[in-house]
C-alpha cells in the first residue's frame, strides 16, 4: 500500500468490519478491492450486492481481498459475479474519462482495463454471511438489523456512484430512507451521491446487454 491516505482508509475499514463480525467465523468481509486504486479512480464506484458466498473451506474470508488476489495471481477474474461487475466498473470509468460510452471490451474477463477498473471499486454485500440461492426475506432482515453498519460502511467510502444489484427494493427504506425525490425510477439521488437501481450481475442475459444497459444509466449520471 503506497499512500498514507490509503492506509488510513483501510485501517478504518478493518476496524468497522472487525466490530461488525463480532468474532463470527461465518462472517465474510468486503469493501474496497485496492485502496490506492480506489483513491486514484476517475469515479469511485461502490457495487452494493446481495450476499456473501463461501467458495473456500478455510476460515472467514474477505471478498475484496479474494478478488484482489485473483486478479494479481491469474489472467482472469474468477469470483462469481465479478467479471460482470468489472465490466460495469470499466464502463463507468470510461464514461467519466471520455464523456462517451465505450465499446464492449474483447475477452472481457481477461482485459487489463476491466481488471484495473474492478481493483478501483468497492464491492459490498448486504448480507455478510454464507448466502443461499433464494433468501429475499433473509436479506431484508439483514438490511434492517445491520442498517447502521451498512450505512457507516458506505459513508466511510464516500462513493461518487452506487450501483445496486437487485437490492434497491431491500435497502431503500432502511439504509437509504433519506433519498431525495427523483424523476427516474432507476437513478436516485442520495445526499449528492447517485444510486443506480440495476439488475444483479448474475442476471441471465448476455454480458453485452448488461454492459450497455448499465452504461446508459451511468452516462446519465456523469
Amino acid at each position: 500500500m503506497k499512500s498514507e491516505a490509503a492506509k488510513a482508509l483501510r485501517a478504518k475499514e478493518e476496524n468497522l468490519l472487525t466490530e461488525w463480525s463480532d468474532d463470527d467465523h461465518e462472517f465474510i468481509g468486503d469493501g474496497i478491492v485496492d485502496h490506492d486504486a480506489w483513491l486514484e479512480a476517475p469515479k469511485r464506484v461502490l457495487f452494493l450486492l446481495k450476499e456473501a458466498y463461501r467458495w473456500k473451506e478455510e476460515g472467514a474470508l474477505n471478498l475484496a481481498s479474494a478478488i484482489r488476489v485473483d486478479i494479481e495471481k491469474d489472467d482472469r477474474i474468477k469470483n462469481h459475479s465479478m467479471p460482470v461487475v468489472g465490466l460495469w466498473a470499466f464502463a463507468i470509468h470510461e464514461i467519466s474519462r471520455t464523456g462517451t460510452i465505450p465499446a464492449f471490451p474483447e475477452e472481457s474477463s481477461r482485459a487489463e482495463s476491466v481488471k484495473r477498473a474492478l481493483l478501483s471499486s468497492a464491492v459490498v454485500n448486504v448480507k455478510k454471511r454464507n448466502g443461499k440461492s433464494q433468501s429475499g426475506d433473509d436479506l431484508a432482515e439483514c438490511a434492517r438489523k445491520d442498517r447502521d453498519q451498512i450505512r457507516e460502511q458506505v459513508e466511510l467510502y464516500a462513493p461518487d456512484l452506487i450501483v445496486c444489484g437487485s437490492v434497491w427494493s431491500i435497502v431503500k427504506d432502511s439504509v437509504f430512507e433519506d433519498v431525495q425525490p427523483s424523476s427516474s425510477d432507476r437513478i436516485i439521488d442520495w445526499n449528492g451521491t447517485k444510486i443506480i437501481d440495476f439488475w444483479h450481475p448474475n442476471y441471465r442475459i448476455p454480458w453485452q446487454l448488461s454492459f450497455y444497459g448499465l452504461a446508459g444509466l451511468a452516462f446519465r449520471c456523469k
